[in-house]
């Protein structure tokens, strides 16, 4: 059971800091949406579309996690629990399902590197797909057939190996990371729970009632 954010954090100030860190990252998310949606093919268009979305409804969500964190709010915070335990499924269903697409489709990927390598190449200009796995080809190119070398398809698919390494490792690490962070939002949620339950309790135990008189004395004679 988790009883601190950090192991030095309590679980409080560990679901405001968590929230403003969700909340940047929709922000993000959305931007990088939208890249998507700029995107040429429909399936882009079609997961940015998705991506957007939910990224919007988290941060709104992780606003209303904030607010509840400083306002003690239980409701709130079991709200935000819950949203980032589905963030969490989502995030790996997301990883998953992007990163079988893109391991199918792997040599479309290194023709798409290969032409960008051409282009880089006829324009004189020095580049390497080692140097930019991370961008190792343009989303608008045009897959036309192009006269490679041996070695520059080589290096196009140590690059979309890399590629696609990063984009499997990124989920993996947003998962458990999301999981994690669900437990402490979760695990404060009961504590506030606990808390608004002992208070209810004192509340009612502090009811005075009306005296009575001793055995044996009769009242109003």
């Amino acid at each position: 059971m988790v009883e601190r954010c950090c192991c030095c954090i309590n679980l409080r100030l560990g679901t405001i800091l968590i929230s403003l860190i969700v909340l940047i990252q929709s922000m993000v998310g959305v931007w990088v949406a939208i890249h998507f949606i700029d995107s040429a093919t429909i399936f882009s268009k079609a997961l940015g579309y998705v991506h957007g979305i939910w990224n919007a409804i988290r941060g709104v969500m992780a606003l209303g996690g904030l607010i509840g964190g400083i306002m003690q709010n239980q409701k709130l915070v079991k709200l935000f629990a819950v949203v980032i335990s589905v963030s969490a499924l989502f995030y790996l269903g997301f990883g998953i399902t992007l990163s079988i697409i893109t391991n199918k489709s792997r040599d479309k990927l290194v023709d798409m590197c290969l032409k960008k390598f051409s282009e880089q190449s006829h324009n004189g200009n020095y580049w390497s797909p080692l140097d930019n796995w991370s961008k190792p080809f343009d989303k608008r190119q045009d897959n036309g057939t192009v006269n490679v070398q041996p070695e520059q398809r080589e290096l196009c698919q140590q690059a979309i190996k890399f590629y696609i390494g990063f984009a499997i490792a990124y989920t993996v690490i947003g998962f458990l990371l999301m999981f994690y962070f669900a437990s402490v939002i979760g695990n404060y949620s009961g504590e506030l729970k606990r808390k608004d339950m002992y208070n209810k309790v004192g509340a009612g135990s502090n009811i005075v009632e009306p005296e009575k008189p001793p055995r044996g004395i009769i009242r109003d004679i």
